[in-house]
């Protein structure tokens, strides 16, 4: 019997497999084995997963050497070459996660050019500054349903209400740091919100109570408490005697 060839694949399963492979084999590995499996990469639902978090592109990183050797470039641009992939993505990116060194630049192309993201993770520490940026552009991300913000270490109101006004369809936020009176307060407001991911959070009851009580359709969250502390309110569906809900 002759055997099959993995080029002669339907395209159709080349693009459900490539969509799962992550960036750096769809930049760097993909491409290069055949003429099929180069011209499948190009279709635009292999890129709607856009993770920058896991790529070492750090100065003179290793994903940086292997790029600027596999495409003949003198000079590595974190910027350009995020811009690169979002304008191979033509539109369809729905999960994006910022690099550490994320630009005002970078944020506001992906704004412009990814219409249907409805998952944004901002991986690295974000000061005040890059936190009114993106709460300016937050709201043109129309069908955002989760964003992660990690090491927040400024109010992040500002951002919420944008979410609230504009992002009709968002049900999940996950932080770490000090939540706040205004924090616990802005995320009550966000009506559709089922699920909290606040495991690395500093948060005091009084603005875990805000937060229960506002969010009537919250269906999980996660946190971490003091030993022995005990929620029980009558509008509280959580309790504990332990760290975690």
């Amino acid at each position: 019997m002759e055997q099959r060839k993995w080029e002669e694949l339907n395209k159709d399963c080349l693009v459900q497999i490539f969509e799962r492979v992550g960036l750096e084999s769809l930049l760097l590995n993909i491409p290069f084995v055949c003429k099929t499996w180069h011209k499948a990469s190009f279709d635009p639902l292999c890129w709607k997963t856009l993770d920058f978090g896991v790529l070492d592109m750090i100065f003179r990183g290793s994903f940086n050497y292997k790029f600027e050797c596999q495409y003949s470039i003198k000079k590595f641009s974190t910027t350009k070459f995020i811009m690169f992939v979002i304008r191979r993505s033509c539109g369809s990116a729905i999960n994006v996660a910022l690099p550490c060194n994320w630009t005002f630049e970078i944020l506001e192309h992906i704004a412009n050019e990814c219409p249907s993201l409805k998952r944004l993770y901002v991986t690295s520490t974000v000061w005040e500054e890059k936190a009114r940026f993106l709460a300016k552009l937050v709201g043109k991300f129309k069908y955002l349903e989760f964003l992660h913000l990690e090491h927040k270490n400024f109010p992040i109101k500002e951002i919420l209400c944008q979410i609230s006004l504009h992002c009709k369809n968002f049900i999940s936020f996950s932080s770490s740091g000090t939540i706040t009176d205004e924090d616990a307060s802005a995320i009550a407001l966000i009506p559709k919100i089922k699920y909290l991911f606040m495991k690395e959070c500093r948060i005091r009851c009084e603005e875990l109570l805000v937060i229960l009580q506002g969010c009537r359709e919250l269906e999980f969250i996660e946190l971490d408490l003091p030993f022995g502390i005990c929620m029980d309110h009558e509008s509280c569906r959580f309790t504990t005697s332990h760290t975690k809900y």
